[in-house]
Protein backbone atom coordinates (compact mmCIF):
# COMPACT_ATOMS: atom_id res chain seq x y z
CA UNK A 1 0.00 0.00 0.00
CA UNK A 2 2.79 2.69 0.85
CA UNK A 3 4.85 1.43 -2.85
CA UNK A 4 1.12 1.53 -4.41
CA UNK A 5 -1.17 4.23 -2.39
CA UNK A 6 -4.03 4.35 -5.14
CA UNK A 7 -4.13 0.52 -6.16
CA UNK A 8 -7.77 -0.52 -4.93
CA UNK A 9 -7.21 -4.02 -4.98
CA UNK A 10 -4.03 -4.03 -2.76
CA UNK A 11 -5.40 -1.70 -0.33
CA UNK A 12 -8.92 -3.97 -0.20
CA UNK A 13 -6.01 -6.89 0.26
CA UNK A 14 -4.78 -5.45 3.22
CA UNK A 15 -8.63 -4.70 4.73
CA UNK A 16 -9.25 -8.41 3.93
CA UNK A 17 -6.02 -9.87 5.69
CA UNK A 18 -6.88 -7.39 8.94
CA UNK A 19 -10.68 -8.54 8.52
CA UNK A 20 -8.86 -12.45 9.14
CA UNK A 21 -6.80 -10.92 11.80
CA UNK A 22 -10.17 -9.69 13.75
CA UNK A 23 -8.82 -6.74 13.54
CA UNK A 24 -11.90 -4.92 12.14
CA UNK A 25 -11.90 -1.32 13.19
CA UNK A 26 -8.41 -0.91 10.88
CA UNK A 27 -10.05 -2.82 7.90
CA UNK A 28 -13.05 -0.30 8.42
CA UNK A 29 -10.54 2.78 7.97
CA UNK A 30 -8.95 1.02 5.04
CA UNK A 31 -11.38 -0.06 3.29
CA UNK A 32 -12.86 3.48 3.82
CA UNK A 33 -10.00 5.15 2.45
CA UNK A 34 -10.18 2.48 -0.52
CA UNK A 35 -13.61 4.35 -1.17
CA UNK A 36 -12.20 7.54 -1.79
CA UNK A 37 -9.88 6.77 -4.32
CA UNK A 38 -12.51 5.50 -6.86
CA UNK A 39 -15.99 6.33 -5.92
CA UNK A 40 -17.16 4.96 -9.09
CA UNK A 41 -15.70 1.32 -8.60
CA UNK A 42 -18.33 -1.04 -7.10
CA UNK A 43 -15.79 -2.93 -4.99
CA UNK A 44 -15.03 -0.83 -1.83
CA UNK A 45 -18.69 -1.00 -1.27
CA UNK A 46 -19.44 -4.13 -1.30
CA UNK A 47 -15.75 -4.92 0.77
CA UNK A 48 -17.69 -2.11 3.37
CA UNK A 49 -21.03 -4.05 2.86
CA UNK A 50 -19.02 -7.77 3.72
CA UNK A 51 -17.59 -5.66 7.02
CA UNK A 52 -20.94 -4.76 8.25
CA UNK A 53 -22.72 -8.05 7.52
CA UNK A 54 -19.48 -9.73 9.32
CA UNK A 55 -20.37 -7.51 12.66
CA UNK A 56 -23.93 -7.58 12.45
CA UNK A 57 -25.07 -4.41 11.34
CA UNK A 58 -27.01 -4.96 8.34
CA UNK A 59 -28.80 -1.80 8.05
CA UNK A 60 -25.06 -0.54 6.99
CA UNK A 61 -24.42 -3.21 4.99
CA UNK A 62 -27.70 -2.86 3.06
CA UNK A 63 -26.78 1.08 2.88
CA UNK A 64 -23.17 0.04 1.23
CA UNK A 65 -24.76 -2.92 -1.62
CA UNK A 66 -27.39 -0.94 -2.71
CA UNK A 67 -23.96 1.93 -3.13
CA UNK A 68 -22.59 -0.60 -5.03
CA UNK A 69 -25.15 -1.64 -7.32
CA UNK A 70 -25.92 2.28 -7.94
CA UNK A 71 -23.23 2.37 -9.72
CA UNK A 72 -23.09 -1.29 -11.73
CA UNK A 73 -26.91 -3.08 -11.58
CA UNK A 74 -25.39 -5.83 -12.72
CA UNK A 75 -23.26 -6.68 -10.18
CA UNK A 76 -24.65 -10.60 -9.42
CA UNK A 77 -22.41 -10.43 -5.98
CA UNK A 78 -24.08 -7.08 -5.13
CA UNK A 79 -26.94 -8.05 -5.12
CA UNK A 80 -26.72 -11.56 -3.71
CA UNK A 81 -25.74 -9.65 -0.30
CA UNK A 82 -28.35 -6.84 -0.74
CA UNK A 83 -31.15 -9.74 -0.46
CA UNK A 84 -29.07 -11.65 2.32
CA UNK A 85 -28.78 -7.98 4.52
CA UNK A 86 -32.85 -7.91 3.83
CA UNK A 87 -33.50 -11.72 4.78
CA UNK A 88 -31.33 -10.53 8.44
CA UNK A 89 -32.83 -7.40 8.58
CA UNK A 90 -36.00 -8.75 9.05
CA UNK A 91 -35.28 -11.72 11.01
CA UNK A 92 -34.33 -9.13 13.81
CA UNK A 93 -37.27 -6.82 13.12
CA UNK A 94 -40.29 -7.11 15.79
CA UNK A 95 -42.91 -5.43 13.75
CA UNK A 96 -44.92 -7.89 11.59
CA UNK A 97 -45.46 -5.40 8.57
CA UNK A 98 -41.94 -4.09 8.66
CA UNK A 99 -40.57 -7.75 8.78
CA UNK A 100 -43.02 -8.81 6.27
CA UNK A 101 -41.79 -5.78 3.63
CA UNK A 102 -38.04 -6.71 4.36
CA UNK A 103 -38.86 -9.83 3.24
CA UNK A 104 -40.59 -9.27 -0.06
CA UNK A 105 -37.38 -7.24 -0.42
CA UNK A 106 -35.41 -9.85 -0.30
CA UNK A 107 -37.65 -12.06 -2.50
CA UNK A 108 -37.20 -9.21 -5.30
CA UNK A 109 -33.37 -9.49 -5.14
CA UNK A 110 -33.37 -12.52 -5.26
CA UNK A 111 -36.32 -12.76 -8.46
CA UNK A 112 -33.87 -10.38 -9.89
CA UNK A 113 -31.05 -12.70 -9.21
CA UNK A 114 -32.89 -15.68 -10.77
CA UNK A 115 -33.24 -13.44 -14.44
CA UNK A 116 -29.55 -12.29 -14.61
CA UNK A 117 -28.02 -15.07 -13.59
CA UNK A 118 -30.39 -18.49 -14.49
CA UNK A 119 -27.85 -20.79 -13.38
CA UNK A 120 -27.74 -19.38 -10.02
CA UNK A 121 -28.76 -22.20 -7.86
CA UNK A 122 -28.86 -20.36 -4.59
CA UNK A 123 -31.05 -17.71 -5.89
CA UNK A 124 -33.50 -20.15 -6.91
CA UNK A 125 -33.47 -22.19 -3.47
CA UNK A 126 -33.99 -18.68 -1.49
CA UNK A 127 -36.50 -17.48 -3.77
CA UNK A 128 -38.25 -20.91 -3.22
CA UNK A 129 -37.65 -20.84 0.59
CA UNK A 130 -39.01 -17.53 1.26
CA UNK A 131 -42.16 -18.60 -0.98
CA UNK A 132 -42.38 -21.63 0.56
CA UNK A 133 -42.73 -19.98 4.37
CA UNK A 134 -44.49 -17.35 2.66
CA UNK A 135 -47.64 -19.99 2.01
CA UNK A 136 -46.70 -19.68 -2.00
CA UNK A 137 -46.80 -23.13 -2.67
CA UNK A 138 -47.05 -23.09 -6.55
CA UNK A 139 -44.91 -20.63 -6.97
CA UNK A 140 -42.46 -22.16 -4.50
CA UNK A 141 -42.62 -25.34 -6.40
CA UNK A 142 -41.23 -23.96 -9.37
CA UNK A 143 -38.47 -22.22 -8.00
CA UNK A 144 -37.34 -25.18 -5.93
CA UNK A 145 -37.74 -27.33 -8.86
CA UNK A 146 -34.71 -24.55 -10.75
CA UNK A 147 -32.65 -25.60 -7.60
CA UNK A 148 -33.44 -29.14 -7.64
CA UNK A 149 -32.28 -29.12 -11.49
CA UNK A 150 -29.03 -27.37 -10.81
CA UNK A 151 -27.97 -28.97 -7.62
CA UNK A 152 -29.33 -32.48 -7.24
CA UNK A 153 -27.59 -32.96 -4.27
CA UNK A 154 -29.51 -29.96 -2.52
CA UNK A 155 -31.24 -32.49 0.04
CA UNK A 156 -32.77 -29.71 2.27
CA UNK A 157 -34.22 -27.57 -1.24
CA UNK A 158 -35.80 -31.14 -2.12
CA UNK A 159 -37.33 -31.39 0.95
CA UNK A 160 -38.98 -27.76 0.70
CA UNK A 161 -39.75 -28.49 -3.17
CA UNK A 162 -41.73 -31.81 -1.99
CA UNK A 163 -44.02 -30.00 0.76
CA UNK A 164 -44.62 -27.60 -1.74
CA UNK A 165 -45.19 -30.37 -3.90
CA UNK A 166 -47.83 -32.01 -1.47
CA UNK A 167 -49.62 -28.74 -0.63
CA UNK A 168 -50.34 -27.83 -4.42
CA UNK A 169 -51.28 -31.55 -4.51
CA UNK A 170 -49.19 -32.74 -7.07
CA UNK A 171 -48.57 -36.02 -5.06
CA UNK A 172 -46.94 -38.04 -7.94
CA UNK A 173 -44.10 -35.70 -8.04
CA UNK A 174 -44.33 -35.30 -4.27
CA UNK A 175 -43.71 -39.07 -3.62
CA UNK A 176 -40.85 -39.35 -5.71
CA UNK A 177 -38.89 -36.28 -3.81
CA UNK A 178 -40.18 -37.73 -0.62
CA UNK A 179 -38.85 -40.93 -1.06
CA UNK A 180 -35.08 -39.24 -1.88
CA UNK A 181 -35.76 -37.25 1.46
CA UNK A 182 -36.65 -39.67 3.37
CA UNK A 183 -33.19 -41.57 2.92
CA UNK A 184 -30.97 -38.38 2.83
CA UNK A 185 -32.11 -36.43 5.82
CA UNK A 186 -32.69 -38.38 8.68
CA UNK A 187 -34.31 -35.89 10.80
CA UNK A 188 -37.34 -35.39 8.61
CA UNK A 189 -37.51 -39.00 7.55
CA UNK A 190 -40.86 -39.13 9.29
CA UNK A 191 -42.07 -36.25 8.33
CA UNK A 192 -41.62 -37.22 4.38
CA UNK A 193 -42.95 -40.78 5.10
CA UNK A 194 -45.64 -39.77 6.56
CA UNK A 195 -46.75 -36.75 3.73
CA UNK A 196 -46.08 -40.11 1.12
CA UNK A 197 -48.78 -41.91 3.44
CA UNK A 198 -50.92 -38.63 2.63
CA UNK A 199 -50.43 -38.71 -0.80
CA UNK A 200 -51.41 -42.23 -1.49
CA UNK A 201 -54.26 -41.67 0.40
CA UNK A 202 -54.92 -38.69 -1.58
CA UNK A 203 -54.51 -40.90 -4.74
CA UNK A 204 -57.00 -43.53 -3.41
CA UNK A 205 -53.74 -45.74 -3.11
CA UNK A 206 -55.37 -46.72 -0.37
CA UNK A 207 -53.57 -50.29 0.66
CA UNK A 208 -49.89 -48.64 0.28
CA UNK A 209 -51.23 -45.68 2.40
CA UNK A 210 -52.64 -48.27 4.98
CA UNK A 211 -48.80 -50.01 4.73
CA UNK A 212 -47.03 -46.48 4.87
CA UNK A 213 -48.75 -46.02 8.36
CA UNK A 214 -48.15 -49.43 9.62
CA UNK A 215 -44.06 -48.52 8.94
CA UNK A 216 -44.28 -45.25 10.48
CA UNK A 217 -46.02 -46.69 13.69
CA UNK A 218 -43.80 -49.48 13.89
CA UNK A 219 -40.67 -47.69 13.35
CA UNK A 220 -39.58 -46.62 17.02
CA UNK A 221 -36.11 -45.17 15.51
CA UNK A 222 -37.84 -42.37 13.91
CA UNK A 223 -38.27 -38.87 15.60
Amino acid sequence: VKKYPNDLKIRLNLANSYIAMDELNKAELIITQAREIDKKSPDAFIALGDLYQKQRVYELARMNFEEALAINPNNVDARVKLATAYFRLANQETDNDLRNELYNRSLEEWNKITQQDPQNARAFYEQGRLLFFGGQYQNAAKSLNNFILLRPSGSLGRWYLAQSLEKIGNCDSAIKHLEIVAKEIDTVKKQANYLIALCLFDTKQYKEAINMFNKISADTNLA
